[in-house]
């Protein structure tokens, strides 16, 4: 009968619900407060089938526009790649990678060079100055 029954009604149950609500006031509260609780968590059940159901329609559309948005992608890359702009790009940004490489003492270096080099030249402009990290120091 209804003893040691946990998960969802079928029509079994719901007629010995029903003929014991008939025989008992105190049975038909009961069992019409059980029915509720039954009916309750069997709608939260079902609503939370539809709303699993939903989300996994959601998780794939999004899965779909996704892989859309790769494919374009790659073929933006393709197509750029065959205009040369990925063979340009990829230059600029190694270029940008080695001028961060460079480190400060290079540059200072290089500009004391450059200095050294116009004061043998007799054309230094900057006499009485020394270069460091690009910026003027005066000597004096």
């Amino acid at each position: 009968m209804l003893h040691g029954h946990t998960h969802g009604f079928d029509m079994e149950h719901w007629e010995w619900a029903e003929l014991l609500m008939l025989h008992s006031d105190t049975l038909r509260d009961e069992i019409q407060a059980a029915l509720a609780t039954v009916r309750e968590g069997e709608s939260r059940s079902r609503a939370q089938r539809e709303g699993r159901a939903a989300a996994h329609r959601d998780e794939a559309q999004e899965a779909t526009l996704r892989d859309r948005a790769r494919a374009k992608i790659l073929e933006l890359l393709d197509s750029a790649e065959d205009d040369g702009w990925i063979a340009g790009a990829k230059l600029r940004q190694r270029l940008s990678k080695a001028q961060r490489e460079v480190s400060d003492d290079v540059i200072a270096q290089l500009v004391e060079q450059e200095a050294i080099q116009a004061e043998e030249a007799g054309t230094d402009n900057n006499r009485g100055y020394r270069y460091q990290l690009s910026t003027k120091v005066p000597t004096d």
